[in-house]
């Protein structure tokens, strides 16, 4: 049986991932927020599994739920469904926001688009997962950071 999990506490925190094709880990983004899904509802009629590895990267409280028991109930309530289907939108806007952030700002605009995605957790997670979810070397990453100090304490 599928499972669907989902935070529990505002605050926890997780990271979803695949390897790439150099079989090193991409991350593809967090989740902090209670009542987040770990991984996204895609596809709920059509039992789509995650092509993602999620990994706590804090201590978590989670609560999973049966994906044939979500979609039974999104069939047969009205509000579920809706929440169901608003749970897909916001997912699929994440991720086109996401792919548009990589493939066209600089890795300056990169990072600022993190921390206004995820104000609440750089200094939660370590640079070498930020750096893998913006698409960038830890080495380019760190670049950027001192470059940012260095315009700002000017």
């Amino acid at each position: 049986m599928k499972q669907i999990s989902f935070l529990y506490k505002t605050g926890d925190i997780v990271k979803a991932y695949y390897k790439n094709p150099k079989g090193k880990h991409q991350i593809h983004c967090f989740a902090h927020l209670a009542g987040e899904p770990l991984v996204g509802i895609m596809n709920l009629d059509r039992n789509m599994t995650s092509f993602l590895t999620v990994e706590a990267v804090t201590d978590c409280e989670i609560v999973s739920i049966s994906s044939t028991f979500i979609h039974r109930l999104a069939k047969e309530n009205l509000e579920v469904a809706l929440i169901c289907n608003r749970m897909q939108g916001v997912s699929s806007l994440r991720e086109y926001e996401y792919r548009k952030m990589i493939l066209t700002c600089t890795p300056m605009q990169k990072y600022e688009y993190f921390l206004k995605v995820y104000p609440e957790l750089i200094d939660k997670i370590n640079k070498k997962d930020v750096a893998s979810y913006l698409n960038m070397t830890p080495e380019c990453f760190s670049r950027m950071l001192k470059k940012k100090g260095d315009i700002m304490s000017k």
